[in-house]
């Protein structure tokens, strides 16, 4: 990129120096909001799950926006993680646009997913994969914690329960399993799957309430993909019915997008910083 020395010259040389690659993913954050025509934020967090305090640091990269604006875009890249927090997110974003979209450098996965189809448009790189939103469970054994899908053990209580004669894993699974942690895993499902309907019936696919249904109910069951970490790629999002636009490689938009995230992934780790909440004006590393 050419170097405007005018502009530069706002900043101390050492200063700017020292805090050169957020001035220059601000550059890109500018390119990329000239190319998708929208106003566009980061939210990057390569292993951190999504969490509670989340919400704060979207609501700070966007406090200075004021008025809903026409067009925002949320540049998303996270493992999942809490669904509560998702669905805040979504409407704390939609509560500051007329249109709201998510743009997908790579994995958006879970929870993550719940924020994408809580979009009017998803746009995918071709490394860009979504992922099913069916919830997990945490078990406590006695070598520690372990996740399980809440669908896996709601089955799994039924298959042993239907056994002829009791045996030492049916034994051990109800002992970890109380009738609450049952209850939890039916209600978890639920709530996933009432999340991704409400969103798909109130946004991306208001005109067809019954596609959005099936596409909420799909990725919420475990047993339509058998792995929570099955990838959805971008023609797997379209073939279910959701609002996908692939960001080809080589294309101008794609390059914007690709080098501003390895940007951001290079200096968050120089940082040691676990997620970045981002826009031109506020960067937020945490």
């Amino acid at each position: 990129m050419p170097i405007d020395i005018d502009k530069i010259r706002n900043y101390t040389p050492l200063y700017y120096a020292e805090h050169q690659p957020r001035y220059l993913r601000r550059e890109f954050l500018e390119a990329i909001n000239k190319a998708f025509r929208t106003y566009s934020i980061t939210y990057i967090s390569p292993n951190a799950p999504i969490s509670a305090e989340d919400s704060i640091y979207i609501e700070e990269v966007i406090y200075h926006l004021g008025k809903k604006i026409n067009s925002l875009s949320l540049i998303l890249y996270s493992p999942g993680g809490d669904p509560d927090t998702a669905e805040k997110i979504v409407e704390i974003l939609r509560g500051r646009a007329k249109k709201f979209y998510v743009i997908l450098p790579d994995r958006a996965k879970s929870a993550a997913t719940m924020i994408s189809i809580g979009a009017n448009k998803i746009f995918m790189t071709e490394n860009a994969e979504l992922g099913p939103i069916d919830p997990q469970i945490r078990l406590k054994t006695p070598s520690g914690d372990i996740w399980r899908p809440a669908q896996s053990i709601i089955d799994g209580v039924a298959l042993l329960l239907n056994q002829k004669e009791p045996t030492p894993a049916l034994a051990y699974l109800l002992q970890h399993i109380d009738p609450a942690t049952l209850d939890f895993a039916f209600k978890a499902i639920e709530r996933s799957e009432n999340i991704a309907k409400t969103f798909l019936r109130k946004y991306m696919l208001k005109e067809n309430p019954e596609l959005a249904d099936s596409i909420a109910k799909k990725l919420a069951d475990a047993r339509e993909y058998l792995s929570h970490g099955k990838p959805i790629t971008w023609k797997d999002a379209k073939d279910l019915g959701l609002k996908v636009e692939l960001l080809k490689n080589k294309t101008k938009r794609q390059e914007l997008i690709w080098r501003y995230f390895l940007f951001s992934l290079y200096d968050m780790q120089q940082k040691g910083a676990n997620k970045l909440f981002e826009s031109i004006e506020v960067t937020r590393f945490a």
